[in-house]
Protein backbone atom coordinates (compact mmCIF):
# COMPACT_ATOMS: atom_id res chain seq x y z
CA UNK A 1 0.00 0.00 0.00
CA UNK A 2 1.78 3.07 -1.00
CA UNK A 3 -0.55 5.29 1.45
CA UNK A 4 1.98 3.67 4.01
CA UNK A 5 5.33 4.21 2.19
CA UNK A 6 7.15 7.44 3.76
CA UNK A 7 9.83 8.83 1.13
CA UNK A 8 9.04 6.71 -1.86
CA UNK A 9 12.22 7.25 -4.65
CA UNK A 10 14.39 8.84 -1.90
CA UNK A 11 17.17 7.37 -0.46
CA UNK A 12 15.77 6.35 2.86
CA UNK A 13 12.02 5.44 1.93
CA UNK A 14 9.82 3.90 4.76
CA UNK A 15 6.85 1.58 5.50
CA UNK A 16 4.90 3.58 8.10
CA UNK A 17 2.49 0.76 9.43
CA UNK A 18 2.13 0.83 13.27
CA UNK A 19 2.01 -2.98 13.98
CA UNK A 20 4.98 -3.52 11.23
CA UNK A 21 7.05 -1.03 12.81
CA UNK A 22 6.62 -2.97 16.28
CA UNK A 23 7.17 -5.76 15.37
CA UNK A 24 10.37 -4.53 13.21
CA UNK A 25 11.58 -3.21 16.35
CA UNK A 26 10.85 -6.29 18.46
CA UNK A 27 12.83 -8.60 15.99
CA UNK A 28 15.65 -6.50 15.25
CA UNK A 29 15.73 -5.30 18.59
CA UNK A 30 15.61 -1.29 18.23
CA UNK A 31 13.54 1.47 18.18
CA UNK A 32 12.78 3.15 14.73
CA UNK A 33 10.29 5.12 13.91
CA UNK A 34 9.24 2.91 10.83
CA UNK A 35 10.59 -0.17 8.60
CA UNK A 36 13.25 0.51 5.69
CA UNK A 37 12.09 -0.41 2.71
CA UNK A 38 14.17 -1.07 -0.38
CA UNK A 39 15.68 1.41 -2.05
CA UNK A 40 18.33 0.23 -4.87
CA UNK A 41 17.18 -2.05 -7.87
CA UNK A 42 14.95 -1.71 -10.20
CA UNK A 43 11.53 -0.51 -10.35
CA UNK A 44 9.36 -3.88 -9.23
CA UNK A 45 12.01 -3.76 -5.80
CA UNK A 46 12.46 -0.01 -5.19
CA UNK A 47 9.09 1.17 -2.99
CA UNK A 48 8.06 -2.61 -2.83
CA UNK A 49 10.41 -4.79 -1.05
CA UNK A 50 11.92 -5.14 2.84
CA UNK A 51 15.19 -4.02 2.32
CA UNK A 52 17.32 -6.65 1.49
CA UNK A 53 20.81 -4.81 3.00
CA UNK A 54 18.55 -5.38 6.56
CA UNK A 55 16.45 -8.44 6.00
CA UNK A 56 18.33 -10.94 4.14
CA UNK A 57 16.67 -14.18 3.49
CA UNK A 58 13.00 -12.51 4.96
CA UNK A 59 10.29 -13.41 1.84
CA UNK A 60 9.34 -9.82 1.24
CA UNK A 61 13.09 -9.13 0.47
CA UNK A 62 13.49 -8.70 -3.16
CA UNK A 63 15.94 -11.81 -3.67
CA UNK A 64 14.47 -14.87 -3.44
CA UNK A 65 16.63 -17.66 -1.78
CA UNK A 66 17.05 -21.14 -2.38
CA UNK A 67 17.82 -21.88 1.35
CA UNK A 68 14.17 -20.79 1.97
CA UNK A 69 12.92 -17.17 2.60
CA UNK A 70 10.67 -17.02 6.16
CA UNK A 71 7.48 -15.36 6.17
CA UNK A 72 8.06 -13.20 9.82
CA UNK A 73 5.75 -11.42 11.86
CA UNK A 74 7.02 -7.93 10.06
CA UNK A 75 5.28 -8.79 6.68
CA UNK A 76 2.46 -10.46 8.54
CA UNK A 77 2.51 -7.40 10.61
CA UNK A 78 2.22 -5.32 7.51
CA UNK A 79 -0.19 -7.40 5.86
CA UNK A 80 -2.68 -6.15 9.35
CA UNK A 81 -1.57 -2.58 8.76
CA UNK A 82 -2.94 -3.08 5.34
CA UNK A 83 -6.57 -4.15 6.20
CA UNK A 84 -5.81 -8.33 5.99
CA UNK A 85 -7.05 -10.24 8.74
CA UNK A 86 -3.77 -11.64 9.64
CA UNK A 87 -2.72 -14.10 12.32
CA UNK A 88 0.97 -13.06 14.03
CA UNK A 89 0.80 -16.76 15.25
CA UNK A 90 0.95 -18.58 11.49
CA UNK A 91 4.60 -16.43 11.07
CA UNK A 92 7.68 -18.29 10.09
CA UNK A 93 10.54 -18.47 12.97
CA UNK A 94 13.01 -15.85 11.37
CA UNK A 95 16.16 -14.29 12.74
CA UNK A 96 17.42 -11.27 10.77
CA UNK A 97 20.89 -12.10 9.50
CA UNK A 98 23.49 -10.92 12.19
CA UNK A 99 25.78 -8.73 9.71
CA UNK A 100 23.27 -6.60 7.41
CA UNK A 101 24.65 -7.60 3.84
CA UNK A 102 25.98 -4.71 1.41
Amino acid sequence: DQRLIAGAGSTNPRFTGRQATAEYNRAFRNSEPNVPVENVGGTSSINAHWRDSLFGNELMSSIVNSNGNPLSRVTVAALADMGYQVDLTFADPYTPPTTPTT
